[in-house]
C-alpha cells in the first residue's frame, strides 16, 4: 500500500510538471480541459438516457403489479458500493498509472525532455545529499558561477552578435557584466558546470590562436572552429572542444581571458 501510495504520488506529480510547463503547458491544459468537457458531456447524456430509461420501465412494472415497490440503488451507489469494498487502493494506482504516463512523456519528449531530466537530477541529487554545514565543492562552484539558459539572458554571441540560444546553457562568473556571453553553449546544465570547474582547475598562462591553428570542435555543434575568429585556452588545456567561444580580434580574446582570471 505505502509503495503505491509514493509510485501514485510519483506520478501525479510528473503529470503536474507535464502540465504546468513553461512552453506547453497552457496548450496542453487546453487539450485536456477539452477532454474533459466532452466527457462531462458524453457521461451527462448517458446518464440522461439511463434515467429515462429506467423511469420507464419502473411505470410499466407498476402498473402491472400489485407487489409493494421497492427502491432499488441506482447505478452511481452501486459503484459506491464497489468502491468502497474495493477500497482506495485501486483508486491510487490508477491515478499513478496515469500521472507516472504523463510524467514520461514529458521526460522523453524530443524539445524540452533532456532539460526536464537534468532538472530532475538536480532535484533527486538535492534530495538524498541534503545541505551539510560546510560548503561544498558544488556549493562553492555556484556561489562563484552563475549557470543559466539562453532565454534567461540578453547577452549576445561575442563573435556573431546573435542572441543565446534559447535551449542551450551558459555559465559565466558571478560578477561577469559585459554584453557577451562568456561561455560557449553546452547541451546540459551539467557539462556547463564541468566547464566551469575546468576553468577554475584551468590558470592561466592563457594560449591566444586563430581557428585555423587548431583542431578542437565546438561543444555544442562540434564544427570546427572558425578559421579567423579568435580563441583562448589555459596553456595545459587538452579537451577536444574549444575552450572560449570565438572573438573578432585577439584583443577581445585577452580581455576576456584577463576577466576569467
Amino acid at each position: 500500500m505505502k509503495t503505491l501510495c509514493l509510485l501514485g504520488g510519483i506520478g501525479l506529480g510528473a503529470g503536474l510538471m507535464y502540465l504546468m510547463d513553461a512552453e506547453q503547458g497552457e496548450e496542453r491544459r487546453d487539450m485536456l480541459r477539452g477532454y474533459m468537457v466532452d466527457y462531462g458531456r458524453q457521461t451527462g447524456d448517458l446518464l440522461d438516457d439511463t434515467r429515462q430509461t429506467l423511469g420507464r420501465q419502473a411505470q410499466v412494472f407498476l402498473a402491472t403489479t400489485h407487489m409493494p415497490f421497492r427502491r432499488q440503488p441506482g447505478v452511481g451507489e452501486r459503484l459506491l458500493t464497489q468502491a468502497i469494498q474495493v477500497g482506495t487502493t485501486t483508486g491510487v494506482f490508477l491515478v499513478g498509472c496515469v500521472g507516472l504516463g504523463a510524467g514520461l512523456i514529458a521526460l522523453l519528449e524530443p524539445q524540452g525532455g533532456p532539460q526536464r531530466r537534468a532538472w530532475l537530477r538536480e532535484k533527486v541529487r538535492a534530495y538524498w545529499h541534503p545541505t551539510e554545514t560546510g560548503h561544498t565543492p558544488q556549493q562553492e562552484l555556484r556561489r562563484a558561477w552563475r549557470f543559466y539558459q539562453g532565454r534567461d539572458t540578453q547577452r549576445v554571441d561575442a563573435h556573431t552578435r546573435k542572441p543565446a540560444r534559447a535551449e542551450a546553457w551558459y555559465a559565466e562568473p558571478v560578477g561577469y557584466e559585459s554584453i557577451v556571453l562568456y561561455s560557449e553553449p553546452f547541451v546540459t546544465r551539467d557539462e556547463a558546470e564541468a566547464w566551469a570547474r575546468a576553468q577554475d582547475q584551468l590558470r592561466r598562462p592563457w594560449r591566444f590562436y586563430q581557428g585555423r591553428d587548431t583542431q578542437r570542435v565546438d561543444a555544442h555543434t562540434r564544427k570546427p572552429a572558425r578559421a579567423e575568429a579568435w580563441y583562448a585556452e589555459p596553456a595545459d588545456y587538452e579537451s577536444v572542444v574549444l575552450y572560449s567561444e570565438p572573438f573578432l580580434t585577439r584583443e577581445e580574446a585577452e580581455t576576456w581571458a584577463k576577466a576569467a582570471g
